[in-house]
């Protein structure tokens, strides 16, 4: 049991301390790809992202971003930070390309 609890406070330690270390930033879509702007970055460290949706709790969601060197960081991205647009991040984020089933024509 003392194992059990070392373990979950372990866990929960390293969370916050990447919590802590997270730095805000901008996610903008511009047609093409993701890019992600920290806020203590000057522009031209704007850098092409992968993001994946994660968590949708409606006034936030949880995005796994993978950058240019590999880099994967976790994002929580909040309604309040930008509320005139939320809706359309998270239909953005939300949808996937869906390719039709190639599915054969049966033999007659």
């Amino acid at each position: 049991m003392a194992a059990v609890g070392a373990s979950w406070l372990l866990a929960a330690a390293v969370l916050f301390l990447q919590w802590r270390g997270m730095h805000a930033g901008r996610l903008r879509w511009d047609g093409q790809a993701w890019w992600w702007l920290a806020d203590d970055a000057a522009q031209a460290d704007e850098h092409a992202v992968t993001v994946a949706l994660h968590l949708d709790l409606q006034a936030a969601v949880l995005v796994r971003m993978v950058g240019a060197p590999g880099r994967v960081h976790w994002r929580w991205l909040e309604r309040a930070a930008a509320p005139a647009g939320w809706s359309a991040l998270r239909r953005a984020l939300c949808q996937r390309s869906v390719a039709a089933p190639a599915v054969p024509e049966p033999q007659r």
